[in-house]
């Protein structure tokens, strides 16, 4: 069953890849594109979760999941300027400090 829901996975990604390098070169309808968004920011939020449960450090999984819960939600609410500088933030901290230190973090 995980086989098959990672394949689903990746084959949702590969084709909104495909997508969204088709809308480069062919103009589609801008609510097309809106959705090649949401459902690209829906996968990465998606993902992101399943990141927060595959480590075992309480600071990466609150982060990762942090991140994830915003990616999923940042086509669906309205988040001020100042505050979507902060959440990209968290998006990219759990990457960061896993690379600085694996050891600690992992």
């Amino acid at each position: 069953m995980r086989k098959v829901v990672y394949v689903a996975f990746i084959l949702a990604c590969t084709i909104l890849l495909i997508g969204k390098i088709l809308n480069w070169f062919i103009d589609f309808d801008p609510s097309f594109s809106n959705g090649l968004n949401l459902a690209m920011f829906t996968l990465l939020g998606i993902y992101w979760l399943y990141q927060a449960w595959s480590y075992d450090h309480k600071l990466i999984k609150a982060l990762f999941f942090i991140g994830g819960i915003y990616l999923l939600l940042l086509k669906w609410i309205n988040i001020p300027d100042f505050l979507s500088g902060v959440f990209i933030g968290l998006v990219l901290a759990p990457w960061i400090l896993v690379k600085l230190n694996p050891k600690k973090f992992t």
